[in-house]
Parts: C-alpha cells; sequence; structure tokens
C-alpha cells in the first residue's frame, strides 16, 4: 500500500527537508539578492523527486541532462494538451491537429521510454527479502504465481505515468 511505501508518514518529512535544501542549493541561492526564475520545470524537478523517493527510492539531481530532458518533454506535452483544446473549437482546428499530436506523441515517446528504463533498473536490483519502496512492493507481489493476472505490468506503469509525470 502507500502507506506502507511511506505516504501520510513521518518518514517522508527528512526526504521532504532534503529536497527543499537541495532545492535552495540549486535554485535560489545562486541568484540570491536578485529575482529568482521560478519555472515549470524546476517546480517539477522538485516534485517528481519526492514522488520518485516514495515509487523508486531514488531522487535525482537537478543538473541531471536525462532528468532535464524529461522534465522538458513533460512540459511540452502539457503545452501540447493546451494547443490541442483550443485546435478543438477552432472551425480549421483538425488542419493544424496533426502536427501538434506528432510533437506530443514525441513528448510521450521520453516520458515513456524513461518509466521503462526505471521500471528495468528497479527489477534489476530488486531484493525480493528487502522492500524499499512502492515499486519493489508490486514487483514482489507481481511475481508470486498467485498474483500473476492480478499484478500486470500497467498496474505499475500507469500509477508512475500519473504520478511520477
Amino acid at each position: 500500500s502507500l502507506r506502507e511505501g511511506g505516504m501520510g508518514k513521518a518518514s517522508m518529512e527528512p526526504k521532504i527537508l532534503l529536497e527543499i535544501s537541495q532545492y535552495i542549493k540549486a535554485f535560489i541561492e545562486p541568484n540570491e539578492g536578485q529575482a529568482t526564475k521560478c519555472d515549470f520545470v524546476r517546480l517539477a524537478m522538485a516534485t517528481c523527486n519526492l514522488v520518485s523517493q516514495l515509487l523508486f527510492g531514488m531522487r535525482r539531481e537537478y543538473d541531471d541532462q536525462e532528468f532535464i530532458s524529461l522534465m522538458s518533454a513533460m512540459e511540452d506535452d502539457l503545452q501540447t494538451l493546451g494547443t490541442l483544446s483550443i485546435f478543438k473549437i477552432l472551425p480549421f482546428g483538425s488542419w493544424l491537429l496533426a502536427s501538434t499530436l506528432k510533437k506530443r506523441n514525441r513528448s510521450l515517446d521520453v516520458q515513456y521510454d524513461a518509466i521503462r528504463r526505471l521500471i528495468g533498473d528497479h527489477k534489476a536490483s530488486l531484493n525480493s527479502d528487502e522492500p524499499k519502496d512502492l515499486a519493489d512492493h508490486f514487483l514482489i507481489e507481481q511475481s508470486r504465481p498467485e498474483n500473476k493476472d492480478l499484478y500486470i505490468y500497467s498496474g505499475l506503469f500507469i500509477p508512475i505515468d500519473q504520478w511520477y509525470l
């Protein structure tokens, strides 16, 4: 359950404080005394790091290029979704829709590849005797023969997509 993974428990407090500290060091302190840019990607990185600690027991550094690319793809996807909703109400919207859908598919490919890598890495390092996060608990339950049909891959993939990204 999420509670077993740390959600809603005091055990998340040190992780939240660490993330706030890392965020301040990376984005606030370098600009001390100046106006600080507080953009979507930076805030999303901090939020995703907290969710990642719950799901995977790990966080990424803010200068990790793969992480930056993933967050940029997520931002592109959200902007594209806004554009798609505008196209639906315009009379000529369907004409412009094809190129926007291609852009969204490229963003989703980046995001889904990252999720597949995270799950694959997690499977490779799984210790069934010492589950450390939600993904471990899921993968352990999935490996039990009686749960073969209950714990399917999408049961882990979809929540990760929704929570992490």
